[in-house]
């Protein structure tokens, strides 16, 4: 058997003949048959043409990989150990073993060029940011993502990695974000805004960004509708972006549209980074789609990760679940919780008072529009 890479497919030429079993294999893998036996492949992915590979070794079938898959392969690891140094050197940081001349710089640099002064557990997200690359930051509400984000993106700017600023995010974000921007960077930011109005307007300024523009603002109901054109904006040699998630829970739903959306364009991006004070409200499967978008092909939840939490969350095994995946997942995102902020709980009395019929008439209401809202809000995500 013979793999090849041809117009962005795998392509698997058989010699001799295959089982059933085999055949079907490799449709669960994404293949589809031609006329005259061979297997095509869309992912023309490595990760795919190590799995062909490993099939190939277990069913003890001879496969030979011509230059073009070997140079993907060769690509995939070099990349894989370039990321991985970036996790290694995070996951130490939240350790306790790093460089002190190299935070003590990244200090400096914060009180050089930022406006703001940071707080301590602002500094040290932000520099552990700056070690991982393509980061999250879980903290609680209050903690100052924002800020932390804001001093990461002026650092990548300074070192002419990125150019911009694009933030994905439901509308009320767009106000704090224009906010911070002025007074954490010390400068009006040179915005654009490419939500609402009409897709043709939206499409000019796809097209052509405003010159100087620093700032992009979009919600994720825009980029539903827009993320081809948003990805041919991210794409262009003079907008190399750090692309952010704010509260990006809403990015949950697996096979969401808003989820496929933020997927899409996450390639086009130089750097990417979510921020959410709820990675997982709900579930651990929860988490997918958030470090998909970070580490796309090099997501450290692996596929097999996938349905091995399925089966620990079906059958409420909680603890497996969060050992199979703290090891993985630990050294990629910052997280300050309400304790590092010295928040105590607040314990309140509470006293119950029965509602007048006009109260309990207006609660209804109200309650009643909120679940609605909450569902036709999930419901755009399917």
């Amino acid at each position: 058997m013979l793999l090849d890479l041809q117009d962005d497919e795998l392509v698997l030429s058989i010699s001799s003949s295959l089982a059933t079993y085999q055949k079907r294999q490799f449709s669960y893998y994404g293949a589809r048959q031609d006329t005259e036996g061979s297997f095509h492949f869309k992912d023309a992915s490595a990760e795919l043409v190590n799995r062909l590979i490993a099939f190939c070794e277990a069913e003890e079938l001879k496969i030979d990989l011509t230059p073009p898959v070997q140079g993907l392969v060769v690509k995939h690891q070099s990349e894989q150990s370039y990321h991985q140094q970036f996790i290694s050197n995070a996951g130490n940081f939240k350790n306790g073993k790093y460089s002190k001349e190299d935070y003590a710089a990244h200090v400096n640099f914060l009180n050089k060029h930022i406006q703001r002064k940071l707080l301590d557990h602002q500094v040290k997200a932000s520099y552990h940011l700056s070690l991982v690359g393509n980061g999250a930051n879980f903290s609680v509400p209050g903690s100052g993502k924002t800020t932390v984000l804001l001093s990461y993106y002026e650092k990548l700017k300074t070192m002419h990695k990125v150019d911009v600023l694009f933030v994905v995010g439901p509308p009320a974000c767009f106000g704090p974000w224009r906010d911070e921007f002025k007074v954490v960077l010390g400068r009006n930011p040179n915005e654009c805004l490419l939500a609402g109005g009409s897709q043709t307007d939206r499409k000019r300024l796809y097209s052509y960004p405003p010159e100087g523009a620093e700032l992009f603002l979009t919600t994720f109901q825009t980029l539903q509708n827009d993320f081809g054109l948003v990805k041919s904006m991210l794409a262009k040699d003079n907008l190399r972006a750090l692309l952010v998630i704010d509260e990006a829970h809403y990015i949950k739903q697996v096979d969401g549209r808003w989820a496929n959306a933020v997927l899409a364009i996450a390639p086009a991006a130089k750097y990417r980074c979510v921020l959410t004070g709820t990675p997982a409200p709900h579930s651990y499967k929860d988490l997918f789609n958030l470090f998909a978008f970070l580490w796309q092909e090099h997501s450290p939840i692996s596929d097999e990760d996938h349905a091995r939490l399925e089966i620990y969350e079906k059958n409420h095994d909680y603890e497996r679940a969060g050992k199979l995946l703290a090891p993985k997942l630990d050294p990629l995102f910052y997280r300050v919780r309400k304790k590092d902020l010295g928040l105590m709980p607040q314990h309140m009395n509470v006293v119950p008072l029965k509602m007048r019929p006009a109260e309990k008439a207006i609660y209804d209401v109200v309650i009643g529009n909120v679940r609605r809202l909450t569902t036709r809000d999930y419901l755009k995500q399917m």
